[in-house]
């Protein structure tokens, strides 16, 4: 009995080591499989090209930017002031303008 209980125990032993052995190797493999993920997805990381480059983008939002207060001035001047439209691009407009605010500040002084 006492031979059998041996054999058991070699034989629990060795199937510790083999079990020990298959998740070391198993462990291996995730890791070379990862590394190898990390390589493909590095290799096939495309390059960003911008269609329009950034320096053109702020040019771009600049002119509009002006285009649509020219556009609220004229609008504002010309409907809701009930004036001519283009009058309100006339630098004598803008001065008259400037005069009326700078009258009004120098009575309350």
């Amino acid at each position: 009995m006492a031979s059998e209980f041996e054999q058991l125990r070699q034989a629990e032993q060795k199937s510790r080591i083999q079990r020990r052995q298959a998740r070391v190797v198993a462990r291996a493999e995730r890791v070379q499989k990862q590394q190898s993920r990390e390589k493909d997805t590095e290799q096939k990381k495309p390059t960003k090209i911008r269609l329009i480059p950034i320096w053109l983008r702020l040019l771009i939002v600049a002119i509009l930017l002006v285009v649509s207060m020219t556009a609220g001035v004229m609008f504002g001047y010309g409907v809701i002031g009930s004036g001519k439209a283009m009058d309100a691009l006339k630098v004598s407009t803008w001065e008259h303008i400037v005069d009326l605010v700078v009258k009004g500040t120098d009575e309350n002084k």
